[in-house]
């Protein structure tokens, strides 16, 4: 992708909010809940990048409906900033699994600890790791840091996660 690719898609990203999320997801949610080859039970969830702060959002917003959620290779999900995912852990209820890259700049080994600790305290259930030699983006299979090891890994995880979680 090119610079200017990229730039629109971190522009679009840059741009989305809560609310807007929260369209999405229940507009996504309305669809699968009118499709006749879905189940109605509890729902699981994955988001890879900047996609695992909002899967976590979704799941603190639909906690009744969310039993799993995994994020992979996601920035810092514990800052100082209002908005940070960690400060939704109280209110989820589905059990995560968090693959963060061992080579990131903003998911520092502090950082990822903090929202490990952020977990614990709120009981939230689930494994956070990061994954050894990794760089940011590890699961992309197009990219230079791609770890074919790593996602195998996180791939297995996150099914082993679902499948404990959904009947």
């Amino acid at each position: 992708m090119d610079e200017e690719g990229r730039e629109r898609i971190f522009e679009l990203v840059r741009g989305l909010t809560p609310e807007k999320i929260e369209a999405d997801t229940e507009a996504a949610l309305t669809a699968v809940a009118d499709d006749p080859a879905a189940s109605s039970g509890p729902k699981v969830c994955v988001g890879y990048c900047m996609g695992a702060k909002f899967a976590l959002h979704i799941a603190a917003a639909h906690a009744d409906e969310f039993a799993a959620v995994a994020g992979i290779h996601p920035g810092a999900l514990a800052t100082d900033e209002p908005d940070s995912p960690h400060h939704e852990l109280p209110h989820v209820r589905a059990e995560l699994y968090v693959a963060f890259a061992e080579h990131d700049r903003t998911a520092t080994p502090e950082s990822v600890d903090r929202f490990r600790e952020a977990m614990a305290e709120a009981g939230v259930r689930g494994v956070v790791e990061r994954l050894p030699g990794t760089e940011h983006g590890f699961s992309m299979a197009d990219r230079p840091v791609y770890d074919r090891d790593a996602s195998e890994r996180h791939f297995e995880r996150t099914l082993d996660l679902w499948r404990r979680n959904v009947s």
